[in-house]
């Protein structure tokens, strides 16, 4: 973000849209505040002004709808990690595995791994509408995980009917004002935690925070006989969060896998050209040999990608807007039926086929429906020719019987079309 500007956005809401009123700030690379307000969510940018034009922005989410959880995995290689995750985190999920977005923290204590824990459906509906308004998010950060706290302590943030509660590092709930008192005291019974005070917190621009703050702290420190510190800010919450996201901590972004943001990448091919132009004339020309054959895949893969939204659009002409194909594509066939003579079911078998732990590094870019004859022509992208092989037993064993019609490998990325049908 070196020389940007840079917009902080307070989403408080679970469903909001582009008249949803928000808070935002704008800062400076020093993270010095330039400006901030309140509004409409899709006015944001036009109430900065021109200094947020091309600011990048940061959004952060409603802790009411992250999970944060602690996952104890030994091994410490990345790979290992997000393979054994979905395993290990299982069981602290209500819904369907499948429609639940992981976000794993840049930080480890031991061997505990912090995760967050959101849908998809809400990852969606909130970058929906983010996108609409024209602030597509380079980072989206749990709101409660951004309160400043001091070893030793647990830090209460009172802001209207609810409290922000950060119990560690990468631990915290956001609860009802009333349950405060009690949440704390089963926390503490439950689980072993250091913590010598109590903070309880309130923006001095409020003072129905500052009050209900009051009434807290006397309550916590009667119910659980330990020191509370009371302490109103001056900063906004917004601005607060702002200063705590970019104090140079590791930080839980949510926008990983599917909603990674790539809006640096012009940033990175700038550098690297410049380390080409000072090469020697071979190195050179070689890197320039690999840079066009690069370029010629990434446009491949964007034209493949480009066609199966207008096929998921031409199929699903409802979907307002397309965020994460593939697991916009799952729910749709999760909630359809089997009356069209197979199509859909044949739909849901590959989907199952290609969530499989063999099908790793295969993935879907263009679906054909062939209504005449009841089959399927799917478009597959993998790392090799061996690796679509293998996906074909992987598929007869979801209920598919799969034709290789053609395939081709080029730069160790492979391209395959297939007939499928249901058996």
């Amino acid at each position: 973000m070196a020389g940007k500007n840079w917009l902080a956005v307070h989403l408080e809401h679970k469903l909001p849209d582009e008249n949803t009123v928000v808070a935002w700030a704008l800062l400076d690379t020093a993270n010095t505040l330039l400006t901030q307000g309140q509004g409409p969510l899709g006015r944001v940018r036009v109430q900065a002004g021109h200094a947020a034009e091309r600011a990048e922005v940061v959004v952060f989410v409603p802790g009411s709808a992250v999970n944060l959880a602690e996952v104890l995995i030994p091994s410490r290689q990345g790979a290992h990690l997000r393979k054994a995750l979905p395993f290990m985190i299982e069981d602290q999920i209500a819904g369907d595995l499948r429609q639940t977005h992981l976000a794993v923290a840049p930080q480890r204590f031991g061997d505990s791994v912090p995760v967050g824990i959101v849908s998809h459906s809400q990852m969606i509906a909130w970058l929906e509408v983010l996108h609409s308004a024209g602030l597509s998010p380079v980072a989206m950060i749990p709101e409660h995980l951004l309160l400043p706290r001091e070893p030793g302590s647990i830090f209460v943030h009172v802001h209207w009917s609810r409290s922000h509660i950060k119990l560690g590092e990468c631990r915290g709930i956001v609860v009802e004002n009333e349950n405060v008192a009690l949440l704390l005291e089963l926390a503490l019974s439950q689980r072993a935690m250091p913590c010598s005070r109590i903070e309880i917190s309130a923006c001095a621009t409020s003072p129905d925070d500052i009050a209900r703050a009051d009434l807290l702290a006397v309550e916590v420190e009667q119910r659980l006989q330990l020191p509370v510190r009371r302490t109103n800010y001056k900063e906004t919450l917004v601005e607060l969060l702002a200063r705590q996201a970019r104090s140079g901590d590791p930080v839980l972004n949510l926008c990983q896998g599917g909603y990674r943001s790539t809006s640096g990448r012009g940033e990175t091919d700038q550098n690297w050209r410049a380390a080409w132009q000072a090469a020697a004339a071979g190195l050179v020309l070689f890197a320039l040999a690999c840079l066009f054959s690069g370029w010629s895949l990434d446009r491949r893969a964007r034209e493949a990608h480009d066609e199966a939204v207008a096929q998921f659009r031409r199929m699903f002409p409802d979907e307002r807007r397309v965020i994460n194909l593939r697991r916009q594509a799952e729910a749709r066939l999760a909630s359809g039926s089997s009356s069209d003579g197979g199509g859909v079911s044949g739909l849901a078998a590959l989907a199952k086929a290609l969530s499989a732990e063999e099908s790793a590094g295969v993935d879907l870019k263009s679906l054909r429906f062939e209504r005449s004859s009841g089959g399927l022509g799917a478009e597959l992208s993998a790392p090799s020719i061996a690796q679509i092989d293998r996906l074909g037993k992987v598929l007869t064993d979801a209920g598919i019987s799969s034709r290789v019609l053609s395939a081709s490998e080029e730069g160790g990325v492979a391209i395959a079309k297939l007939e499928l049908r249901t058996q």
